[in-house]
């Protein structure tokens, strides 16, 4: 599993955006986070307690204004990052499209990001339907790994 995984984390290097989404719900991925972690030199970034100290200072007018730049500020620079518990990103208070933050994100370092959620009928999901956090993309041009219990598809 891990092979395949490490595989397309290194095509995802000629890729405009050096995005690669592990896909799965409610999946226990702490361990399969510390190899992937080691395979590409990468530091694990929780978002939701990082991104949380970074904000807990400012207005929520200002939250939503300046979250693009707390995230840059909170990650590590030009190298390969591993973003766990995203779900911080969905939070409507917050004003922001997940995705496309991720894939801002990575045009100039490889993210590797743990998403909560599945893919189904060419589509990627997080929460259920009308849930107010709940999106859904389509999953063309976008590298996806499902992982559900340490078995992968990609």
């Amino acid at each position: 599993m891990i092979e395949k995984i490490m595989s397309t984390i290194e095509n995802a290097k000629e890729s405009y955006h050096r995005l690669i989404l592990l896909v799965g719900e409610n999946t226990e991925h702490d361990s399969l986070a510390r190899e992937i972690s080691q395979g590409i030199n990468a530091e694990i970034i929780n978002v939701n307690l990082a991104l949380s100290k970074h904000l807990l200072s400012q207005t929520v007018r200002q939250r939503k204004l300046y979250l693009s730049k707390s995230m840059n500020e909170i990650l590590p620079g030009n190298r390969s990052i591993l973003l766990d518990r995203i779900e911080i990103l969905f939070d409507v208070e917050l004003g922001q499209d997940p995705l496309r933050l991720l894939e801002s994100l990575s045009r100039n370092q490889t993210v590797v990001a743990f998403w909560n959620g599945q893919v189904k009928n060419n589509k990627l999901i997080y929460a259920e339907q009308g849930h107010k956090e709940y999106r859904t993309y389509d999953t063309q041009d976008l590298s996806i790994i499902e992982i559900n219990n340490d078995k992968v598809a990609i």
